[in-house]
């Protein structure tokens, strides 16, 4: 009798470790084809779906097939740098709670330049030491000149410029308004003209133009009085005129302010 008795309790432990073990699919809706795409478990962990250490943001080194990359091992993106094609990727930033971004290289490929929470960051390749170019607050938005030898950067309401290998050379150039979210769309290849986008929630996108020859920061507007729109600005041939994004890629003529779809 208590060897039945062993045989029952036995085959239901059984059963019930199968039935744990197995996993419930999401349905899919009648209406909905699926074409290579696996059914998923709804039971599958949350740490097991986490973001991927994909690549992202490349920064190719301007002389050598090497390049420097973000990545999301985990919650937080890294930025790590790839010594060739099918090799391994070194971490070069541990931050825990601050996002890391490459920046870009130097022109001649000795320095490396990387954002980190609030400030700028340099790191020399040939040691992979890394020094910081900021040190107040709200330091964002590189952009380099066509050359990539300086670079400007947002620090708080100001645009600055440097010469990344020497942290003496920074500069402030012009203060704008606290109004929206300020960023360095362009700059000219003769680094006389920036182009500014001011995303301002619920009033809308506007460009404005600085012009370092007279120290003047304008606000782009044209014959089309009712566009509030001009998102993603960026320098035509010759700076006279602009692309930018409205209901499509369109052109503004400086000298007329006529828009062309």
């Amino acid at each position: 009798m208590r060897y039945y008795h062993l045989i029952i309790v036995t085959t239901l432990l059984f059963y019930t470790s199968v039935a744990s073990t197995q996993t419930q699919l999401i349905a899919k809706p009648d209406s909905v084809l699926i074409d290579g795409i696996p059914k998923i478990d709804v039971y599958k962990r949350l740490d097991e779906i986490r973001p991927q250490p994909g690549i992202f943001g490349i920064s190719w080194h301007p002389t050598k097939m090497e390049m420097a990359a973000n990545s999301r091992p985990t919650s937080v993106q890294q930025v790590y740098y790839i010594k060739g094609p099918g090799m391994d990727r070194r971490q070069l930033t541990f931050s825990r709670n601050d996002r890391a971004w490459t920046e870009g290289f130097y022109r001649d490929g000795s320095l490396l330049l990387y954002s980190m929470g609030n400030q700028l960051y340099r790191l020399q390749i040939s040691c992979l030491k890394s020094e910081a170019l900021t040190i107040s607050d709200n330091n964002r938005n590189v952009k380099w000149n066509k050359s990539q030898t300086k670079i400007l950067y947002i620090r708080n309401n100001d645009v600055w410029l440097m010469d990344p290998k020497d942290t003496t050379t920074a500069q402030q150039l012009f203060h704008f308004s606290n109004n929206g979210w300020w960023t360095i769309s362009d700059w000219s290849d003769d680094q006389q003209k920036i182009l500014l986008n001011q995303d301002w929630r619920g009033v809308g996108m506007f460009a404005w133009l600085y012009d370092n020859n007279n120290k003047t920061l304008t606000k782009i507007t044209s014959l089309d009085t009712a566009r509030n729109w001009f998102g993603q600005p960026k320098f035509a041939l010759q700076n006279k005129g602009m692309f930018f994004i409205s209901d499509g890629v369109n052109f503004l003529d400086f000298s007329t302010g006529k828009i062309f779809p």
